[in-house]
Formats: structure tokens, C-alpha cells, sequence
């Protein structure tokens, strides 16, 4: 099994130079990215920005562009709360981001929605 990890990472690494989008279309990949989707979590969405970029890009050196950027495709209620706080890694903004947008999303039990017919 190790030796097989050892094969698969050599490929790669002679295979990535060939087929590896340029920096500028990992950018535009980036950049298409649709803004979250009604009961789709911020974590996934982190996972799709990250995707696209692959080795292209490192995130944690842009760490302030891909933070915003990833904010600004959340909802504005969990974006408003989000942005009240820090946060030393992007995974972190994720998760809290997550677990903002369950409690959003969520109604308090009693509260009643002017949107109910």
C-alpha cells in the first residue's frame, strides 16, 4: 500500500505540470462559483472553493481573499454574523459559518414567520 502511494505521487507530480489549469483559469474557476444554496453548508462550499483552486493556488497565502470572497457567497444573515467575528484559519470560518447558518435557517420554536401563508 505504501508503495502504491509512492507510484500514485510520482505520477502526479510528473502528470500536474501537463494538466494542471494555470493560475489565471483556476482564478476564473474560482470566481464562478455559485453563492450558497438553500440547505447547502458553508463547509461544502469551502470544500468546492478549495477544489477548484487545487495545487494552483495556496489558500492559506491569499488567506484574506479567499475568506471574503467565501463570505460574500453566504447568505446575508449568516455573512452579518460571520463577519463579527476572527478567525485564525478559513476551515474555522467554515465551521462556524455552518453552524450559524443551522441556527438561521432553524425557526425558534414559538416564533412565527410572516412568510406562511
Amino acid at each position: 500500500a505504501e508503495e502504491e502511494d509512492e507510484c500514485y505521487k510520482m505520477l502526479k507530480k510528473a502528470l500536474f505540470p501537463f494538466y494542471a489549469p494555470t493560475p489565471y483559469e483556476a482564478f476564473q474557476k474560482f470566481m464562478k462559483i455559485p453563492a450558497l444554496e438553500p440547505g447547502q453548508k458553508p463547509l461544502d462550499l469551502f470544500a468546492t472553493l478549495r477544489m477548484t483552486v487545487a495545487e494552483a493556488v495556496d489558500v492559506n497565502k491569499h488567506q484574506w481573499f479567499v475568506g471574503m470572497y467565501l463570505t460574500s457567497l453566504f447568505p446575508l444573515q449568516t455573512r452579518s454574523i460571520v463577519l463579527g467575528q476572527t478567525f485564525m484559519k478559513l476551515e474555522d470560518l467554515a465551521a462556524y459559518a455552518d453552524t450559524v447558518s443551522n441556527r438561521v435557517q432553524t425557526p425558534h420554536p414559538g416564533v412565527v414567520s410572516l412568510n406562511t401563508p
